[in-house]
């Protein structure tokens, strides 16, 4: 498993089972190879921003920079 880009992050956490322990702890969960990964992801200060529906219905482009095409000013 692994993700490239200035998204990767968050493309990995796309593909997490999240539960949240506390308000500062969330366990993410991934199904790798038959078995199971986990990690503990801790925010030092409340709330976790991780835990809050922040970017909920956010979608991620799929580049930083958008395609100008051929006549697009190169400089």
């Amino acid at each position: 498993m692994s993700q490239d880009g200035a998204w990767a992050w968050f493309r990995l956490l796309e593909q997490a089972d999240i539960t949240s322990i506390s308000e500062r702890e969330l366990e993410l969960r991934f199904n790798v190879d038959g078995g199971t990964m986990r990690y503990r992801l801790f925010a030092n200060g409340a709330p976790n921003p991780f835990t809050r529906p922040l970017a909920s219905g956010f979608q991620l482009p799929s580049a930083l920079y958008a395609d100008r095409g051929s006549d697009a000013d190169q400089t």
